[in-house]
Order: C-alpha cells, then structure tokens, then sequence
C-alpha cells in the first residue's frame, strides 16, 4: 500500500518559482501554444518557455501542461517536474500532464502521489489519465490501491481497457472479469476511450475492430470517435479507410463540425490525396486559419508551390490572417518558384507578426534568398 505523501516534497530538487515576473498574460497564448508543435530540439523549447516568462505566461494552466508534455516527449522529465514544481496551486489539467509523463518514465510511486494529493483536493483525472494511474498500479502490482482507484472510476463513471489490465498484471482475475461485466457497451465514452488506447499503443488496427463492434452495438459515432479513427487511418497509411470514414461523417451529419473537417482534410492531405483535399476544403461551410494551413502546406510539400501560392492569396482575399503555420510553406513555396518579390513581402510580414526570432523562419528566408540567386541578401539576412 502506498505511504500518503504531498507530491510537492518529491519535487524539492526543482524549487523553480518564477516570483519575479508578472502572471499577467499580456498576449494571446494561441499563437505561443502553437510553437510548442514546432520544437523537436530542447534548445528551441526553452526558447519558447523563456517567452512564456517575459510575457507572463508561465501560470497559465493549458499552455502549463503542453509545456510539460513537450519536455517529456524529448525525453527531459525532469525539467517537466520543474515546470510543474514552478506553477502556483496548480489545477487538475496541470496535475493530469505531470501525472502522465511520470508515468510514462515508468515513476509509478510519484505519479500515484500526485494522484493521492488530486484526490485530496477533490480533484480527479480524465478519461485519457485514468489508464496511467492504472498503469502505475500495475507497474508497483498494487492491486488493493488499484481497487480504491476502481472505485473512483466507477464513481466517475469513466470505464476502459486499462482497468481490466490492471487486475490481469496484478493476476487478480476475479475483479478482472467483474470489471469487464460491469462497463456499459452502450456508453459512447466507454468505445471513445477504448479507440483512443488502441491509436496511443500504436495499434491502428485493433482501433477499427473496437469501431466495428461499436457499430453492432448501435453506437453511433460522434467528432471524438471519427476524429480518433482519421489518426489511425494516417498510421495505416490507408485512403480506402479515410473514404470510409467520409462517408460515416455524411451519413451521421457531422460535416458541418469544423474540427471533424480539419481531422479529414488533414488525413487527405497526408496520405497525398490532394484532389479529394481540394473537394472536401471547397464545400466546407467555414474554414478558420487551420483549415487554409492545412492545404497550402500540403500542396507546398506535395510539389505544388503555385497551387500553394493561389490558395494564400485568396485565403488574404477572405480576410484570413496568416500565421507561423501559414509563413513557413508559403516561404518554402516562394523558394521553389523563385519569386523574389513575394519572398520580400512575406519577410515583412513575418517582422510584423513578430516571428522573425524564430530558428525555422530564419532557415526558411535563407533558403528562399538563396535559391532566388540573391546570395548578398541571405548573407546579410545571417549576420543579423
């Protein structure tokens, strides 16, 4: 049984508190957010961390949380505690990624402390959590802290895959089989959660065979399980099934929902199916800066830069505002068509949105300066 103790003192080693800048947000953290996706090298996420501090939004719980998952995903758990140790009372969400990045080292013992100390604020994990707790029981074979956690499930009504692994790990196979007996095949987050485990283990497939026998359930799908299903479809590398897919949002009337659009314009334009892309963007009935980044990137990365460059020209005509995710292929666009007019314009605008600093649009410029024959220009552009 595990001793109770505050997760706080497990974390004394990174004592860093950021008490000298101002928790005042003082600019709109969608775009910083967005950043975060762009980081695959440490160095350039603590980049980002340093302009979440200089713009005071270092205590925002959401922007938190993916900090710390990023860190955790380059393979820096303990700056992830650091992020966490950092933050004023943090809340559930903040809790929810610390908790899943302990666990995913394989620290069962500290995950099930943050765990403890959540419950004693009456604060509980979510559906996506859940399974890590279990996990961590199971890694400690902690079976009668696993039934106080089944208990808190069962409360919460929150059922899934995990809690039956958990009791097989642990070989307690009664509470096995009555967990499984207990979990109601009708409940649309029971499928969702089971779907949404198959795609995090990397099991594409065995995602598809839970789908099908949701459908015999007559469950009917809805934006998280269509959404989850398009993830695994880009995994198969399979457009047969995103056609599929397709037709299940028409069929069940989810194609006026702007997220399921985005999740299947995207997985059309990663498996190269441009043409059915193109469709699926122009009947849309809204289409937000994602939307439009999505397709002028693939048609950049895809060999289409003049294709790339109509769609941005229009997306300005509709009002759009271009952003990091918009800059970067229109620059690479601009590269191959060797437009050195264009390539000025977007360098301008890039000062002006303030993303000029970043390492990714500074190589970009270069390449578009160097390939458009002004070797001058990208040698000065370097020693800025």
């Amino acid at each position: 049984m595990l001793k109770t103790s505050r997760s706080l003192n497990l974390l004394q080693p990174f004592p860093l508190k950021f008490k000298n800048f101002p928790t005042i947000q003082t600019q709109p953290f969608s775009s910083f957010s967005s950043l975060l996706d762009l980081c695959t090298k440490p160095q350039l996420l603590q980049q980002v961390h340093a302009r979440f501090i200089l713009h005071g939004l270092h205590q925002n719980p959401l922007l938190s949380s993916k900090l710390n998952d990023c860190y955790a995903n380059l393979g820096h758990l303990n700056l992830s505690q650091q992020i966490f140790a950092s933050i004023n009372d943090p809340d559930s969400v903040v809790r929810n990624a610390i908790l899943r990045s302990l666990s995913k080292f394989g620290e069962s013992k500290k995950a099930l402390l943050v765990y403890q100390e959540m419950v004693m604020k009456c604060m509980y994990p979510d559906e996506c959590t859940y399974p890590f707790v279990l996990n961590s029981c199971s890694h400690l074979s902690d079976v009668e802290y696993g039934k106080k956690v089944h208990g808190h499930v069962v409360i919460l009504d929150l059922v899934g895959s995990a809690l039956s692994e958990m009791y097989w790990r642990c070989g307690n196979f009664g509470n096995l089989q009555e967990g499984v007996e207990g979990e109601a095949v009708n409940d649309l987050a029971y499928w969702n959660s089971l779907i949404f485990e198959a795609y995090q283990n990397g099991n594409a497939e065995e995602g598809f065979r839970i789908f099908k026998r949701m459908r015999i359930e007559r469950t009917k799908p809805d934006s998280v399980n269509v959404i989850n299903l398009l993830r695994s479809t880009v995994v198969l590398k399979s457009l047969k099934a995103g056609k599929v897919i397709h037709c299940l949002v028409v069929v069940f009337y989810l194609f006026e929902n702007l997220f399921v659009n985005a999740a299947l314009l995207s997985t059309y334009s990663k498996l190269g199916s441009l043409e059915h892309a193109r469709l699926l963007f122009e009947k849309m009935p809204q289409r937000d800066c994602v939307v439009w980044n999505i397709l002028i990137s693939a048609y950049s990365q895809n060999g289409y830069p003049k294709e790339s460059m109509e769609l941005l020209i229009q997306m300005r005509r509709y009002g759009v505002r271009a952003d990091l995710f918009t800059s970067i292929p229109a620059i690479s666009s601009i590269a191959e068509l060797k437009c050195l007019e264009w390539g000025k314009q977007m360098h301008v605008h890039v000062i002006r949105s303030g993303l000029d600093y970043l390492v990714s649009i500074h190589n970009s410029l270069n390449d578009m300066y160097c390939k458009s024959n002004q070797l001058e220009a990208a040698q000065k552009f370097l020693i800025q």
